[in-house]
């Protein structure tokens, strides 16, 4: 799953080991879900959360991924740069060990959220609803500078060094936390499809 904590990082991190607990707690409650039942049977724990699949997050409604954006600002606000900048460079590869870092810097309150949320891709990746639409190139590259316009002159040069990942990692950073936090900000029915985009590997080109 794509969401999958390494092991290894959530036992020497306090707010992964607090994420696991959470977690198992959450995933035996989603295991009495009849739906879920039916589908997984006899599945309960982290196990539950391996028979999502790794195609989970693809299958994350639109509401759910304006959540993880916020989340995803929030966290890599908190990170350190490079892991912050893995998450627009890195891609879905690049994301287990970038959250499992992330969680070092993450306080109880925000753990509990990325459990809910993390609730939600189990779901998802159980009852296998469909996937929503996913933005093309050239209306991600629109949002993109649409988002940037709104920011203030001086930032706007690292905002696109940060984009087109010609910059260094704190750029790179600066633009992965505006821009989740900006996403964020857009309707979900917009902000959803940016998202999946994003997942994709789409890079916006920014002039």
């Amino acid at each position: 799953m794509l969401c999958t904590v390494r092991s290894g990082a959530a036992q020497s991190s306090s707010g992964a080991a607090v994420f696991g607990r959470l977690m198992q707690k959450r995933m035996d409650a989603l295991a009495e879900e009849p739906a879920i039942a039916a589908r997984a049977p006899g599945k309960h724990g982290m196990a539950l959360m391996q028979a999502a699949g790794d195609s989970a997050l693809y299958l994350v409604d639109d509401i759910g991924l304006q959540t993880l954006s916020r989340l995803f600002a929030e966290t890599a606000a908190r990170a350190p740069t490079a892991v912050c900048a893995s998450l627009y460079t890195g891609g879905s590869a690049a994301f287990p060990d970038a959250f499992a870092e992330m969680l070092r810097t993450t306080d109880s309150t925000l753990v509990d959220r990325w459990a809910a949320f993390m609730t939600g891709v189990t779901r998802a990746g159980i009852l296998r609803p469909p996937s929503g639409r996913v933005a093309t190139p050239d209306v991600m590259t629109e949002a993109v500078r649409r988002l940037l316009g709104k920011h203030p002159p001086a930032e706007r040069a690292t905002l696109r060094r940060g984009a087109a990942k010609t910059g260094s990692a704190d750029d790179v950073c600066f633009f992965s936390v505006t821009l989740y936090r900006d996403l964020a900000s857009l309707p979900a029915s917009e902000a959803g499809p940016l998202f999946r985009a994003l997942m994709r590997g789409v890079q916006p080109k920014i002039v």
